[in-house]
């Protein structure tokens, strides 16, 4: 698979190995703000399970990844970093590290690093079929990660004709949901969950066996151009005088 974009993610490297040609990636990033615009299915779908991490302050953040038709749903766990010097009474932050986590496990680790009180961030109460519903936190992060790796999505990838998309919260302070096209996956840590050569294998196969590609032009040639394709001229099937 031969890839074409203006930006490096983590399989590229990959290429070096060597690449089929015939299948070219051209993995152009497209944003869309409204992702029910561009797919009533996906802002349907991923409403209900982004409500379950409904934090009281901005420590997380849940996302989705569609890769090659199958659910990766991904939270981002934000800590606090501190600046190289410190007052001496108190502690300067001046930005924040990010860890995505792609399971349970993964999930409740980065809140202990966080330091972070995992019932008190997730104790917001949840809408589900129209109810209002107490959970406890572990629970709802436990229905997040629920179906991950379910192909659900692969006949809309297909009519997408796109292999990968990411499904964010198009801000910290509501539901609302947008879709990137091709996102680059280093940028939300997708190693965690595939390795580069088995990421580049598995876009390979989708791209090159399951998407569909682009008939080649028939070319048509005339009776004319056929004969003398063939080594023929306008004597070959003439009789000679005297024969």
């Amino acid at each position: 698979m031969r890839i074409i974009s203006k930006k490096h993610d983590y399989y590229d490297s990959v290429m070096i190995h060597g690449t089929d040609p015939d299948i070219i990636f051209n993995r152009k990033l497209v944003k869309h703000n409204d992702s029910d615009k561009f797919s009533p299915e996906i802002e349907k779908y991923f409403r209900e399970p982004f409500s379950l991490i409904d934090a009281r302050r901005l420590s997380i953040e849940p996302f989705a990844v569609i890769f090659c038709g199958e659910i990766y749903k991904g939270i981002i766990v934000y800590t606090r970093k501190k600046k190289q010097k410190e007052n001496w009474c108190y502690a300067v932050y001046d930005d924040y590290d990010r860890v995505h986590c792609y399971n349970y496990e993964e999930t409740l680790k980065a809140f202990n690093d966080a330091g972070y009180n995992i019932k008190e961030e997730l104790s917001r109460r949840i809408y589900i079929d129209g109810k209002s519903v107490i959970m406890s936190a572990e629970r709802r992060i436990e229905l997040f990660f629920e179906d991950s790796g379910s192909d659900k999505f692969m006949s809309l990838m297909v009519e997408k004709k796109c292999p990968v998309l990411l499904v964010e919260k198009t801000s910290s302070y509501d539901l609302s949901l947008k879709v990137i096209e091709n996102p680059i996956l280093k940028d939300v840590s997708f190693f965690r969950v595939f390795d580069s050569y088995t990421t580049y294998q598995r876009l390979s196969m989708f791209i090159g066996g399951v998407l569909p590609r682009k008939a080649r032009p028939i070319v048509t040639i005339s009776d004319k151009d056929k004969i003398a394709k063939r080594g023929f001229d306008k004597w070959s099937f003439r009789k000679m005088k005297g024969d």
